[in-house]
């Protein structure tokens, strides 16, 4: 799993969670400023990716990644340290 691809999987949750057309959402779109996320959308992001890959990650992460390209980097280094390399497919 690349990061490319992690980054891209992220901004589709993103784009679905909120009603936006996939090319809305750019790697450092700000998920509180620019769509509006409050604590709780947040959490529910990262509730979906997680449900999604079949992780989880420590609540406290949350506010520390605020974009796509921030949440990317922080799975990448999580993923690869458990050897993970399956991205599922929407559908």
């Amino acid at each position: 799993m690349t990061k490319s691809e992690l980054t891209y999987f992220i901004k589709q949750e993103i784009a679905d969670r909120f009603e936006k057309p996939l090319d809305a959402i750019s790697d450092d779109t700000d998920l509180i400023e620019d769509l509006g996320a409050d604590s709780l959308e947040m959490t529910e992001i990262l509730v979906r990716i997680e449900d999604k890959l079949g992780v989880r990650f420590e609540d406290d992460t949350i506010a520390l990644l605020g974009t796509p390209a921030k949440l990317a980097e922080f799975m990448e280094s999580y993923v690869v340290s458990i050897d993970y390399h399956s991205i599922p497919t929407n559908g």
